[in-house]
């Protein structure tokens, strides 16, 4: 730390000097999760926990939407839909549709435009697929009977519209859903053959249409996995693949380079065998891949075509992805083996903003242990795994907020409940920093939590630097943390900057459950004047000491009296010095340019410690920084000089 101020000044002389227009830079970060207490949505009977009878969608804003089956007491089934509002808060559930017999599928959308849409296959009688609309301000309009079918199913296509897809005996049926007059206009059909079966739809941003399509055909011992691609001139099979015996599985994505992704597996025992097949640039390939784990392995390929397994085996969930043509190596989906305990219930989510998460249930004979669990990997590929509660609850349906949190739905016999699972720490960001001289400069931060608009439990801040000679920054290093004051703010102080760096801060948030946001977008940046004794003195000069910067300056009263430093790279520039009652004049120049003629004479009778700005070039260069005494016999005083390339 440099030694204690000895004269007073003020923050606002100083501040204005480098701080005031220094860089800004992307940063990545890290993330965690935690659990937030659960809410019961609805109590009643449902016919069983499994997620094929429950689905959630989440807006832009965080309002989530819910819909799943319910028995009633004469055996039929019913529909019923829930809201969430962004405060969190769940909204009295409504009854949507009933059937006299079941179990009658369903899907439910949410556009980009905020309009959620809720389909299903109506039982009575002729099977009949109905859907209905929802926009933001109103509730569900009354249902429209679309035509015969099955298995109806959303995808998203390309600019964010829901389009709609059931299975005749003969055909795909699409159906896109206008937003504004909340019709549906048909789009053409896929035709199946009466053995298709597992038809999978996802949107194709290469696609005019904006769909791509896989299904099985043929007998479940084996089979076909086929490919097509709805485009301006309707649907184009593009290639197929013989699937292994006893295949059960089909999905389809597309990932970021635009290739098409399709696969079938059979997830029965180990070793066992699965088809892919991948449609790029270079044509057709089809891939046979061994399956990871054993007869509890179950697999899901998300929209992007990435695919991921889990297991269990030996008290510890496992999970592996399967990436350039095999699978990585098993990682544990949670921290500790578990306990004495059953496994099952497992289930896998892939969510829509790259994260995927495995939920199981477990009974044990230890309380702490008893319940769902579950594991989320983030986007820096960690799975992390929560303790969900309740010995009923199982994550059944999952979707991804638009920012901080994920919506999570389950239930038992009798009930559906919700929790929001927080995945993100807060956003955070650098307020300023003060060029103190003596001192070690301060930075400060401040943050807000995406989930409950809350603020930042603690932050860390890291550094880098570069020198006035310039040469390549060093690498971020941290530089401590702090707590958050009353005020939300958060700072700490430098303590070993070195003469003629400069410096910048970056900062993340951790928030009260642990969760690490990224590093901040801004930094602040500061720079540690190059020591008078750096420089080279001409004769006239003499040394003195003093409680400011780094304790010396150089003085002199001799006219033509020169500091010179050559090979500074650098474009802003500020002098340190004292102003003296009756102090002379200095020409400060950089590369045979004048920057500024400074007077340091001070306005009182004492001396006045000055940091004065000399100027901003357009850009950074590398020359000889020259400062000269332009005065006769009156003194100057020359504590540094600030030389960054910011």
């Amino acid at each position: 730390m440099s030694a204690r101020l000895g004269k007073p000044f003020t923050i606002a002389a100083v501040i204005g000097v480098l701080v005031a227009a220094l860089a800004t830079m992307p940063s990545a970060g890290a993330e965690t999760s935690r659990w937030p207490g659960y809410q019961t949505i609805w109590t009643g009977k449902l016919p069983d926990i499994s997620g094929n009878r429950m689905r959630i969608v989440v807006d832009r804003q965080g309002q989530a939407t819910a819909a799943w089956e319910a028995s009633s007491a004469d055996g039929g089934r019913s529909l019923w839909t829930a809201r969430r509002a962004s405060t969190g808060t769940w909204i009295a559930s409504e009854q949507v549709a009933t059937f006299p017999t079941g179990p009658a599928s369903f899907d439910l959308a949410l556009d980009d435009s905020g309009t959620a849409a809720l389909a299903w296959r109506d039982t009575t009688g002729e099977s009949r697929i109905r859907a209905t609309v929802r926009d933001r301000s109103g509730g569900w309009a009354p249902p429209v009977d679309l035509g015969s079918g099955s298995e109806p199913r959303f995808a998203q296509a390309e600019g964010g519209e829901s389009v709609l897809v059931w299975e005749t005996s003969e055909s795909l049926v699409v159906r896109r859903l206008d937003p504004v007059t909340g019709n549906w206009t048909a789009f053409p059909s896929l035709a199946l053959s009466p053995l298709s079966s597992e038809v999978s739809v996802t949107g194709d941003p290469d696609s005019g249409r904006g769909l791509v399509a896989s299904w099985r055909e043929g007998y479940t011992s084996g089979g076909t996995v086929r490919v097509a691609r709805l485009g301006a001139n309707g649907w184009a099979t593009l290639g197929e693949s013989s699937l292994v015996e006893g295949s059960t599985w089909a999905r389809v994505g597309v990932d970021p380079t635009g290739r098409i992704i399709a696969g079938g597996e059979r997830a029965y025992n180990t070793g066992e065998a699965g088809t892919l097949v991948t449609v790029g640039p270079d044509g057709v390939d089809n891939v046979l891949f061994e399956l990871p784990g054993n007869d509890t392995t179950i697999v899901d390929m998300s929209p992007t075509g990435e695919i991921v397994a889990a297991w269990h085996e030996d008290r510890t969930v496992y999970t592996a992805e399967y990436v350039a043509g095999r699978w990585s190596s098993p990682r544990r989906a949670h921290s500790a083996t578990l306990g004495s305990t059953s496994v099952y219930g497992m289930r896998i989510h892939s969510l829509t903003d790259g994260r995927w998460l495995v939920s199981w249930h477990q009974s044990s004979d230890s309380s702490a242990e008893e319940g769902t669990w579950t594991s989320l990997r983030g986007v820096d590929g960690t799975w992390r795994e929560e303790y969900a509660g309740s010995t009923c609850f199982v994550a059944d349906a999952v979707a991804a907020a638009p920012r901080g949190s994920l919506d999570i739905i389950g239930g038992c016999t009798d009930s559906v409940v919700g929790r929001r699972l927080d995945v993100e720490g807060p956003t955070a960001r650098m307020l300023g920093s003060t060029l103190l001289p003596t001192y070690a400069p301060s930075v400060f931060a401040t943050g807000l939590d995406h989930v409950g608009g809350v603020g930042a439990a603690s932050f860390e801040f890291a550094s880098r630097s570069v020198s006035w000679s310039g040469g390549p920054w060093t690498g971020w290093s941290s530089i401590g943390s702090d707590t958050v004051h009353t005020d939300g703010i958060s700072g700490i102080w430098h303590s070993s900057e070195k003469p003629g760096r400069t410096y910048c801060t970056r900062v993340r948030a951790v928030d009260s459950g642990g969760n690490v946001g990224e590093w901040s977008s801004n930094q602040t940046c500061y720079s540690a004047a190059i020591d008078d004794r750096q420089m080279r003195r001409s004769r006239g000069w003499r040394e003195g000491r003093h409680d400011y910067w780094q304790h010396t300056f150089l003085t002199t009263s001799r006219k033509g009296a020169t500091l010179r430093l050559p090979g500074v790279h650098a474009r802003r520039f500020a002098l340190l010095a004292d102003a003296t009652p009756g102090g002379g004049r200095v020409e400060v120049w950089f590369g045979g340019r004048l920057l500024k003629r400074v007077t340091l004479r001070s306005s009182t009778s004492s001396n006045e410690y000055r940091n004065v700005l000399l100027g901003v070039l357009p850009t950074a260069r590398t020359a000889t920084l020259v400062i000269r005494i332009v005065s006769k016999g009156k003194p100057v005083r020359i504590d540094g000089i600030h030389a960054t390339p910011l």
